[in-house]
């Protein structure tokens, strides 16, 4: 068993040869120190000085097809042209499509917001005004629009002596016809007649009286109730 002390030296240790594996700083591939450019990315590696012949990658440093100025003067740099210059990228930025906001989209919501518009004032010029009223102030103006037991009873009672004194003219005129007789109006059929015709004619002259009572009715809540909601 060997120790410490008796090593077995290898008898192929002087048939290696050293080998260093760096990475390239710009696409991390594998490389040696050995190597003049980068496999992978074509980088070139040259030394940065006069520390040695040929100092490999440890010392090199990084050529990627362009120096630096060091002696550029920024006292000399053309304000305006520079502007002008991002002012014209910034509008190849705007020309593009990718940037593209579809104001078209925007001008029809215009357009839509223009007939709202032209609808309401259409509104307001047929019925003369706009009311805006909230949910209490509706409910107190049905209950001041809703008509009382004695107009209720008026108006059931002129209507009713409308249709019946309607009807009663028509058969009072066609109760010979009906018979097969022909029209023969006698003293009582006089009588049922201009009776008939009363009824139709105070009937249909309540109705047009509650017609002008509602609508004043609702000129009136409409001047009142001026309410912005």
């Amino acid at each position: 068993m060997p120790t410490p002390g008796n090593t077995i030296p290898d008898p192929l240790a002087d048939q290696y040869e050293e080998y260093i594996e760096f990475q390239c700083p710009m696409c991390q591939t594998p490389v040696t120190d050995e190597d003049k450019s980068c496999p992978g990315c074509g980088a070139i590696f040259v030394s940065s000085g006069d520390e040695a012949k040929d100092p490999g990658l440890a010392s090199g440093e990084l050529e990627v097809g362009y120096e630096l100025d060091d002696d550029i003067d920024l006292t000399d740099l053309d304000e305006d042209a520079l502007e002008a210059e991002i002012a014209a990228m910034e509008a190849d930025l705007d020309d593009s499509p990718l940037q593209d906001d579809s104001d078209s989209d925007l001008y029809d919501l215009d357009l839509s917001y223009e007939e709202d518009l032209a609808e309401e004032e259409e509104v307001e010029q047929a019925f003369g005004t706009t009311v805006k009223v909230s949910a209490d102030d509706h409910a107190a103006l049905v209950n001041m629009s809703k008509p009382t037991l004695m107009e209720r009873l008026f108006q059931r009672a002129g209507l009713g002596m409308f249709i019946a004194g309607g009807i009663g003219t028509v058969l009072v005129i066609l109760w010979d016809p009906i018979n097969g007789n022909p029209i023969n109006l006698g003293v009582t059929q006089w009588r049922f007649l201009v009776l008939a015709l009363a009824m139709f004619i105070v009937g249909f002259t309540i109705e047009m009286l509650h017609a002008y009572s509602l609508a004043s009715s609702d000129d009136d809540l409409l001047q009142q109730g001026h309410i912005e909601g």
